[in-house]
Formats: structure tokens, sequence, C-alpha cells
């Protein structure tokens, strides 16, 4: 029964919802560049390790799964809603009923628009976003325990010392060389960057900018609720009316 909406207009087409790229700001308003000290991206490889270690992948694969389970629900209650406003408009004739339904179908429309943003963005952060942080977490921890591990060997070749080869870096480094801990340090200070953040950093962009609310509701939101009171309700043509109240009991003398 699905895009049977009583008439109503498509309600992406005429009040579609927020996409995410709407909260980034405009090229001139872009706040100004964090200092290097402050921004992850310049700092070496056992700050990368640290940050990246904290990443929480299983988070981003529930809250897709959630976001999935919320579009599934939208998508029952307007095929609910639907189903009873079907069966109404086999029963009922006169402009009161297509006036009637055109409100329900501006409902079910926006839930059934609502079913398919929810959706779509759990597909994203669960099938996109999520096998990217998982597989790039991973990624750099062998990377920093393959640093470490030439990290340590260059110690041990400058503790021996014993060979032509480390005296000359020995003489290199004494006259203004780079030394080879640094090297190394920035060499994978580096790869870490390429490998691991400019990817992880392109597929948090990817999700964010593909994910989006639904259309906004147009139909009433002021209906109201009456609370019957059944001492005014009267009975069926010719029944006696609702009996009145008792009268009080008198008071002691």
């Amino acid at each position: 029964m699905a895009g049977n909406n009583f008439g109503a207009p498509d309600p992406d087409a005429h009040y579609p919802g927020v996409p995410s790229g709407s909260y980034y700001p405009p090229p001139g308003a872009a706040p100004d560049p964090q200092p290097a000290n402050h921004d992850l991206y310049y700092a070496d490889i056992n700050t990368h390790y640290v940050a990246i270690s904290r990443e929480e992948p299983e988070t981003i694969k529930s809250a897709g799964d959630a976001w999935v389970r919320i579009g599934t629900a939208l998508g029952g209650g307007a095929e609910a809603i639907r189903r009873r406003g079907i069966t109404l408009s086999g029963s009922w004739e006169g402009a009161a009923k297509e006036a009637f339904l055109l409100k329900v179908g501006l409902l079910t429309s926006v839930l059934d628009d609502w079913a398919g943003k929810a959706h779509a963005n759990g597909v994203v952060l669960r099938d996109t976003l999520y096998p990217v942080i998982r597989d790039k977490r991973t990624a750099m921890a062998e990377l920093w325990r393959e640093y470490k591990g030439r990290s340590d060997d260059i110690r041990e070749q400058e503790n021996a010392n014993a060979s032509l080869g480390e005296l000359w870096e020995d003489t290199k480094e004494a006259f203004g060389g780079k030394d080879r801990l640094s090297a190394n340090l920035e060499h994978y200070s580096q790869r870490s960057r390429s490998e691991i953040l400019d990817p992880m950093s392109a597929a948090f962009d990817r999700a964010f900018l593909s994910m989006s609310t639904g259309a906004v509701y147009q139909g009433p939101k002021d209906a109201v609720v009456k609370t019957l009171d059944p001492s005014s309700v009267g009975g069926a043509p010719g029944a006696p009316a609702a009996p009145a109240a008792a009268a009080p009991d008198a008071f002691p003398m």
C-alpha cells in the first residue's frame, strides 16, 4: 500500500528535511584553522595511536542499526494508518471524506519520507562508515607496532655503536644531520596521516554529507481531545437521560 497517500503532495519536494551538509558553514564564514599544536593531524604517530585507539566503531554500527529500526517502525506506523484510511474510504462518500483523508495522507507521506531517510542514515553508518573506522583502527595499531619495532632496532644499533656505519651516522648527527630516531618518527607520522587519518576523515565527511532528516510535517497539529463527561450524555432517543447526581446527606443535628 506504500505510496497511497490520498492525494497528499510529495513532502520532500515541497517541505524537505535538513541535509547534514547544511550544517557546514559557507566558505566565507569558515572558522579559522586550529593551531598546529591543537590539531591531531599535525601531531606525531604516538598521539595518532592514542586518539585512534579510542574510536569505538561498534558504537557507530549500533547507531546505524538503531536508525534502521527507527525506519522500520516509522514505515510500519505509516502503513497501519494508511490501511485504516483505505478502510474508511470504502465506506464514506462526500467532500468531507476527501478533506479528511488528505490530512491522513499528509501524515502518512511524511512518515514514509522519514522512514526512508532513517533507513538510509542507518545504512550509511552501518555499512559505509563502520567498516572504515573498524579497519583503520586495526591498521593504526599495526602501524604503531611497526614504528615501535623500527625505533627499537635503531636504538639497539646505536647502543652497539660497533661499526664504521654507526660511527658515520653519529658523525653526521653531530654536524647537524637529522638523527635516525627523529627521521623514523617523522616517516611513520606521515604514514599514519596518509594511511589512517586521511581515509577516516574522508569517511566521516562522506557519511555526514549523506545523512538527512525527513520532510517537515504540514498536517494539523492542534487536534482538540475532549474529556467526555458521562453525566452530560443522554441515552438513545426515547431513553431516559443520565441519572442526576445524588443529593447530599442531611447534616446531623
